[in-house]
Order: C-alpha cells, then structure tokens, then sequence
C-alpha cells in the first residue's frame, strides 16, 4: 500500500493515499461548509486554485481566524501554559480537514505561488502569523521545505489510512494475530449483546446529532481537551455530499458514532464518539470500526482515512500513520518569541505522539 503513486516529471510524486484521502479537502463544497460552522471563528476567507498531479483543480482556502479549538486542544495535548498562537492568525486550508490540498499538487511553481499569494493577503489582514497546515511527506512538503523555509513549525499531529482489499476478512487477515482475534471477539460480542449498524445519510441524520455531539464531548473531556465540535457545525456537515452519520446502536441509544463522509473512492471517517460504559460491555468502538470498513468496501472505496488521534486503536486495527506538519511564516505583525514557542509545541507534541 506504501508504494502506489501517481508519476510526475515535475518535483517528485504524489502518493495514492494523499491523492483520494485528499480529495474531499480540495473541493469548494467542503470549504462551503467551513465557513458555515462555529467551531473556529472565521474573520475572513479567500481562496486560490491550483492544478493537481491528474490535471484537476483543487481548491485551495484560506482563512482569517480570531480563535482555533482545534489549535487550542494541541495547546493542551502538549502541555503549555502560555498559548502558543496571538490572533488573528491566517491559515492556509483547515486543522478541521486532514489533508492541505496542496499536498496533491506537484508543481513548484504553483505551490509556490500559492504560498505568496497566501502571504500578501496575510498581511492586508495584519495578520498575526500565516500556517499552513497539515503537509503530508509529498511535493508540498519538500518544496515549501527547500525553496520558501517555514520560520517554524510543528508536527501537529498524524491521519490514520490502510489501503482496502476486497472484503472485511481480507482486512481483517492484515492485522497481527491478537488483533485478529480481538476484532472478531469483539465483533461478535457486541453482535450478541444486540448492537446494530446505522446508517443515517445526510439530512436524515440531523434528529440524532445532539447525542452523537454528547458522545464527542466524552471523549474530549476523556482526554482533557475542549469539545471539538458544535451542534451547528456537526449540522453543516449533513449538506456535504456524501455525509453519513454511522452508529452502533443498542437498546435505542447511540453507543459509538462516526461522522464520515464517501467521497469518490475513499472513506474517511472525520469526527467520532464513544459512551465509555459501554465499552467492555457492548464494545462498540470496535464494531462500529469493523462495520464501517465493511461498508466502504461495499461502496467501492479504495481507502479508509480514519483521521487523527486515539493512536494505539489505530494501530492495532490496521492503519497507518501519516505525519501531519505545520509550518509557520511569521509576517510584520509577528511576535519575537512565536518560534520558540512553535519549537517547544514542536517538541512537547512529538513526545505526546510517542512516534
């Protein structure tokens, strides 16, 4: 699954993975959601297109931000006291997406470009900083990294992918022998306790999404980050094409849920929920996992994405790790001491991952 890329006789290659995991991201309905939500305060936006590695058009957003939870809870993952980021801050793509659509580009000059562009406007908005967001190993990366250096930046975290077979026992065959026997184990005890598989499509899914948003804030409050999500913006979502909202559901409640959204052959599986007490007695996580790649098998995906966080499950379930990096331009209203404190996120972040 590693070595699948897209040939390129420019700066390098685009990988499969970054390709159709990244695609949802590069569209223009997704950053129509963004800007209809609440979870980060949007000052102001604009955006640039850029020609990707098949000839397509991505659509690369940017947006003036006055606050970021998504930013402030790796603030907490990484255990600083003094907010790392003064706003307003411009951001080039989202933190609430888990690919820059820069990254299926593999033109210098067009992400170069798109980095000056990005900047100029940075500075009409006197902004505080620009940062581009979640730069995956690819063209992008190494770019940005050798031809226009980030002033900083920071491995904020990593998004979760396999590759899919051709059924859920063959995925299931992938993983090592305890997690085999784990995952039927598990499957099969929830299926016994009378868990069941829910799909709930789009507008069909707003009714339930106040006990799905409960189940998020679980397990933000498990790990002592603030709720990533509100009501408008999990309900912003159900306009995206290709959103459902996936439960595993018992005695009419909602044990674990996923927001996830198919979008051309991938899967990717963008917000998540659990009720803790539930889950050595109905063990819905690992159900709702399973299911969930039956289904994107089913619909012809290629691709899960499982998105960032709860690292060891992951791992144990088959999926990889893509590193996820931040860089940092600093601009005239920057701060002198943003790169020290992007360096110590950097490297308090790193040891929270553990990889």
């Amino acid at each position: 699954m590693f070595d699948q890329c897209i040939e390129s006789d420019a700066v390098g290659v685009v990988s499969d993975a970054a390709m159709s995991c990244g695609a949802l991201f590069a569209t223009e309905r997704w950053h129509e959601f963004l800007i209809c939500t609440t979870a980060d305060d949007i000052l102001d936006h604009r955006s640039f297109h850029v020609e990707d590695a098949v000839g397509e058009t991505s659509f690369v957003p940017l947006y003036l931000l006055s606050e970021s939870v998504y930013w402030r809870a790796c603030e907490g993952e990484a255990k600083l006291a003094e907010g790392v980021l003064r706003y307003p801050v411009a951001v080039l793509s989202s933190l609430y997406s888990f690919s820059n659509p820069l990254n299926r580009c593999n033109s210098a000059d067009s992400i170069l470009r798109v980095l000056d562009q990005a900047l100029a406007v940075a500075e009409d908005w006197s902004a505080q900083a620009l940062l581009v967001t979640n730069l995956e190993p690819g063209p992008a990366l190494s770019v940005l990294r050798d031809r226009q250096p980030p002033d900083s930046e920071v491995r904020l975290d990593a998004t979760c992918r396999a590759s899919l077979p051709e059924s859920l026992e063959d995925y299931i065959g992938t993983l090592s022998k305890s997690g085999r026997s784990d995952m039927r184990r598990r499957h099969r005890r929830a299926s016994e306790a009378g868990v069941k598989f829910v799909q709930r499509w789009g507008a069909d899914a707003i009714d339930h999404l106040p006990r799905f948003l409960e189940l998020t804030e679980q397990v933000a409050s498990n790990h002592e980050n603030p709720p990533l999500y509100d009501l408008a913006t999990l309900a912003a979502a159900t306009a995206v094409p290709g959103m459902v909202l996936l439960t595993a559901e018992a005695d009419g409640r909602i044990l674990a849920g996923s927001i996830t959204f198919i979008h051309k052959d991938s899967c990717l599986v963008w917000s998540a929920g659990v009720h803790y007490p539930a889950l050595n007695t109905h063990h819905p996580y690992v159900f709702l996992f399973a299911e969930t790649v039956e289904l994107a098998i089913s619909l012809g995906c290629r691709w899960i994405d499982y998105g960032r966080s709860t690292y060891e499950f992951k791992r144990r379930h088959g999926l990889y790790f893509t590193d996820l990096h931040t860089f940092a331009y600093n601009t005239a209203k920057t701060d002198d001491s943003l790169n020290s404190r992007m360096r110590q996120m950097n490297e308090r972040l790193s040891a929270f991952m553990g990889f």
